[in-house]
């Protein structure tokens, strides 16, 4: 198992993975240079816009072969309420490259604020 970073430190198992974490994970079969950002459920999986909707997936078809990490994005919600938010959007399918996309999602759920900080 590949090592997880989170704040730039490695953890040695993905059982380090905390409710409500922001996920973010880069290289694999995506893009160079590409980020892709969810929110932790618990259980190996993740709740994030993938394929132009919101929807729950495993912790593996999240990463897809990348390195994952653990941003400490801002956070201004109980875990509860993090996940909450996050499932009032499942199949919400307004995905905009520019102002709705993936760490939007996420930064939204987490903080209530949309704005990007390029991880």
């Amino acid at each position: 198992m590949k090592n997880i970073l989170r704040d730039m430190k490695e953890l040695w198992r993905e059982d380090d993975l905390e409710l409500a974490d922001h996920l973010s994970v880069t290289g694999g079969v995506r893009f160079p240079g590409y980020s892709h950002h969810a929110i932790y459920l618990g259980d190996d999986q993740v709740i994030h816009y993938q394929n132009g909707e919101v929807r729950v997936d495993s912790l593996d078809a999240f990463r897809r072969g990348g390195e994952l990490r653990v941003s400490d994005s801002v956070c201004t919600y109980s875990k509860e309420i993090i996940i909450s938010r996050a499932y009032s959007r499942i199949g919400e399918s307004n995905y905009n490259l520019l102002f709705n996309n993936c760490e939007h999602f996420v930064n939204w759920c987490r903080s209530g604020s949309s704005t990007t900080h390029g991880i």
